[in-house]
């Protein structure tokens, strides 16, 4: 079954000031494209490079568009994944221009990324059993070091999109999107949230304290698994 990614664009456009210009050839970048054929620029694979005022080599930063992954059927369900910030390294920095335009969780990727396959299995699992995914994160910036004067109102912006969406359920990765999301929602049904550890390699000893999980290749079912089930890892 093919998928395909739509981009939310307007969305950050309008709240983080992006050049129309510079959102347009993302998008030429990005496209509307099968989930299975990711492809990226010639730079560094899936991200397109821009300006952006106080950021240098120094201090460089990272945008990813929010997507929904989808069949093009609209009777399949969505699930909303949640994470903390669209985080960047220095081997993906453009000197010249030191914000990087991107995925959430690298999936657009030419070879997805060795550290971003356990959100690979999850997602093409959830896209299995009938659901579209959309993806976003709490903090739509990421920046090595603070920005003088900039700091949108990213509790503004989520709580946009969440109305937006018909979802059945809400994910969150890791404490800051767990927090930010409750402060969107004005009821927490327990039924439509799974708040998880964030799966990035750095918590993989956290996910290895879970019963079941014996090792890091039992990560993506544990996920799946606590997602389908509600599961809160952060309740008391």
């Amino acid at each position: 079954m093919a998928f395909t990614i739509n981009w939310n664009t307007t969305l950050l456009q309008t709240h983080l000031g992006l050049n129309p210009t510079d959102i347009t050839a993302a998008e030429m970048i990005l496209g509307n494209m099968p989930f299975d054929k990711p492809r990226g620029n010639m730079f560094a694979p899936g991200l397109y490079h821009i300006c952006h005022p106080g950021l240098s080599d120094q201090n460089y930063g990272g945008i990813d568009f929010p997507c929904l992954i989808h069949n093009g059927d609209p009777n399949r369900e969505t699930i909303i994944i949640v994470g903390e910030a669209p985080r960047r390294n220095k081997y993906v920095i453009n000197k010249n221009k030191p914000c990087s335009l991107g995925s959430p969780y690298g999936i657009i990727f030419k070879e997805y990324p060795d550290q971003c396959w356990v959100y690979k299995q999850v997602f093409e699992s959830l896209l299995s059993k009938g659901y579209n995914l959309y993806l976003t994160d709490a903090d739509k910036m990421w920046t090595k070091q603070p920005l003088n004067g900039f700091l949108p109102d990213y509790i503004k912006i989520l709580t946009t999109e969440i109305f937006q969406i018909e979802y059945v359920k809400i994910v969150t990765f890791g404490i800051k999107a767990r927090n930010a999301v409750l402060q969107c929602i004005r009821i927490n049904c327990p039924n439509k949230y799974s708040h998880l550890y964030h799966p990035s390699q750095r918590n993989y000893d956290r996910w290895l304290n879970i019963k079941g999980v014996n090792s890091i290749d039992d990560i993506p079912n544990s996920i799946v698994n606590m997602i389908l089930n509600n599961v809160d890892m952060f309740k008391p």
